[in-house]
């Protein structure tokens, strides 16, 4: 079960940020956050090797500190809120494509929680993904999706999730930065003991030629209330 599980997470940081899922710009500039958010279509990148996510060190036994969600996590039922950079969304949970990478929010205004991990406000790592951007179809335009800011976020900021009637609260501990095919990027998705969040989008340099960023942004939180 660990292996697996280190395994999905070596899948998720590759593909769940969707740095070409959402057909972000050819064109150089950057996008403009400001625009509405419509769906689009899209392809993922490459896999990191399994073998290397194999080879992380075994789940630990877990020591629950946190209750999570006392209902399931549904599209519209609970949402992520991180003040410091505008942020508020809708979750919904994300599971893997039949090729075996992570599944992508279908949209650039939601939330992916891999429903793999562990959930939001429970003890263990709860690994979420977005897309940083998406173009228009229609007029080629690049605009900011629901993690375009996230890179933004410091040690200190506070990320909220919440249903209406339960409200778990984290802080960033720090920002990390991976090459897409980065080895040591699989530590981040390792299990934990502690109640803590993982955000990943997509960052670096855009490749127009294979419609993909080369760096993933990752954000640590750790649970406060």
């Amino acid at each position: 079960m660990a292996v697996a599980r280190l395994l999905l997470g070596a899948l998720l940081l590759t593909s769940v940020a969707a740095c070409s899922s959402l057909g972000a710009a050819d064109s150089p500039g950057p996008p403009d956050p400001a625009k509405p958010v419509q769906p689009a279509d899209a392809t993922t990148p490459p896999l990191v090797d399994p073998e290397m996510a194999m080879a992380a060190a075994p789940e630990p036994e877990p020591e629950p500190a946190f209750d999570g969600p006392r209902v399931p996590i549904e599209a519209g039922t609970w949402r992520i809120i991180a003040q410091d950079i505008g942020l508020e969304a809708a979750i919904i949970d994300t599971g893997l494509e039949p090729d075996g990478t992570m599944e992508a929010p279908a949209g650039p205004a939601e939330v992916g929680w891999f429903r793999y991990g562990s959930p939001p406000g429970s003890s263990g790592n709860a690994l979420m993904g977005g897309h940083v951007d998406w173009t228009d179809r229609i007029t080629g335009r690049p605009h900011g999706a629901v993690f375009f800011r996230l890179r933004q976020l410091q040690a200190g900021s506070l990320v909220v999730f919440t249903d209406g009637a339960q409200e778990f609260v984290y802080e960033v501990s720090e920002k990390r930065r991976y090459r897409w095919d980065d080895p040591a990027s699989v530590e981040v998705l390792q299990p934990t003991t502690e109640s803590r969040l993982t955000l990943i989008t997509c960052g670096g340099v855009f490749n127009s030629a294979t419609r993909s960023y080369d760096m993933r942004d990752v954000i640590i939180a750790l649970r406060v209330a």
